[in-house]
């Protein structure tokens, strides 16, 4: 027996195996195997846990079992290969390849069982005469015996000839789960395939004088906070992705515009002026500084910025914009986009059908002061803002953005 949980944690366990699994929208093991841990994990108050590591997984699916076994008998390192398949794939497997065998594990929670409806199409008489013989033959003893010896266990559970303890399989009845209504299947299948969704992010970085300030019992100043956190929270998301940064603060050029592009967005893969956008954004993380003498022209940036990816929004990305920032809120003493207007904008740019969320992260004592402004400016887009008060939040943050990608454009119904 095994626990799923423990499997799926990435934090614990899970760090020392190399979990494999079958596409959901390819394979009907792999859809029941998701279905089966949304609903472990929902029992368990684990839905983050789940996010996280659905998101892990959707980087090591394999089409089809015969692959995915194949894949285990490969050890790579010091992880453990783990696969999720059916026990007649396994089976099928251990009979072809005797010589590299794979060991079948019974989730500890349950499992769902697969079952193979006949469904008849046809219109012709003949042909239905044809399907309905065919379908009685099949409930006849020689052919439940047929396909027991084939690895397939019977309508009622129970394990044939071939399914034994000593081939290292269970012969009694794997603990069922209660299997899943049509809408609960439907939302699971819409959960997987918004989670999948290439990412699309624009960053607005806050350089602000206040940035310079040190962050009590770090030994960091903000900007070296929220850098740390921002390359971490990079490492989350997959090559695909589209990325780019912005920083902000005031008179970023010398004539008064508040922001200044240092990272075009576009896919992490892509190569500027000889390097790879990722390894810019971490590099160019690494090397911001605070503008000493800079307040902080949050307003204009976020109008301008909200406006950019308004015009360049891509339909099969989940597009996001994301601000980092001490939290103290817009302090530009040169006028610029007020409170009221901004909102106003955000209101009646935003598009249901075309969703830009804002994802607003703040870090800092300052942080709290700019709550209700910071909250009111993502909300107006469907998005979250989020008070940092610890580093170590930055993961849980992230992992609350790609819930949302679960509900949007409708997360406050």
């Amino acid at each position: 027996m095994i626990s799923a949980a423990n499997v799926a944690n990435v934090d614990g366990p899970g760090k020392k195996v190399r979990v494999l699994a079958l596409d959901p929208q390819k394979n009907s093991a792999g859809l029941a195997a998701l279905l089966a841990a949304a609903g472990t994990a929902k029992e368990a108050g684990q839905d983050k846990a789940l996010v996280g590591a659905l998101k892990e997984l959707s980087d090591q699916l394999v089409s089809d079992s015969t692959a995915l076994l194949a894949s285990l008998t490969v050890k790579p390192g010091s992880k453990v290969p783990v696969g999720v398949t059916s026990e007649q794939a396994i089976f099928a497997h251990n009979n072809k390849k005797p010589e590299s065998p794979v060991v079948a594990l019974y989730p500890k929670e349950g499992t769902l069982s697969l079952d193979y409806p006949v469904t008849t199409l046809a219109k012709d008489p003949q042909v239905l005469k044809a399907a309905a013989d065919f379908k009685q033959e099949l409930s006849s003893e020689a052919s439940g015996k047929t396909l027991r010896d084939a690895g397939f266990r019977g309508v009622d559970g129970k394990a044939g000839k071939a399914l034994t303890e000593a081939d290292g399989f269970d012969e009694d009845t794997p603990a069922p789960l209660d299997p899943p209504d049509g809408p609960t299947v439907a939302r699971v299948v819409q959960t997987w395939t918004r989670l999948n969704l290439g990412t699309r992010l624009l960053t607005l970085l806050d350089v602000s004088g206040t940035m310079a300030l040190p962050v009590p019992g770090t030994g960091m100043t903000r900007m070296q906070a929220i850098n740390k956190i921002a390359t971490e929270g990079l490492a989350l998301f997959p090559p695909g992705s589209e990325m780019g940064l912005w920083t902000f603060s005031t008179h970023m050029d010398g004539k008064g515009k508040d922001w200044k592009e240092v990272v075009p967005l576009g896919p992490l893969t892509e190569s500027v002026n000889g390097t790879l956008r990722k390894e810019m954004l971490v590099r160019t993380f690494a090397q911001l500084k605070a503008k000493e003498t800079g307040d902080t022209g949050l307003n204009d940036t976020v109008k301008a910025a909200y406006t950019q990816l308004t015009k360049t929004y891509k339909q099969d990305k989940v597009n996001t914009l994301l601000i980092l920032t001490d939290g103290a809120g817009n302090d530009d003493p040169d006028g610029g986009v007020e409170n009221a207007e901004l909102l106003r904008f955000l209101k009646q740019t935003y598009n249901p059908k075309r969703p830009i969320s804002i994802l607003l992260i703040a870090f800092g004592p300052d942080a709290k002061k700019g709550k209700r402004q910071m909250e009111a400016l993502a909300k107006a887009t469907g998005g979250e803002a989020y008070i940092a008060e610890d580093i170590l939040q930055v993961r849980d943050f992230f992992l609350r953005g790609m819930e949302r990608r679960l509900c949007t454009p409708n997360c406050d119904d």
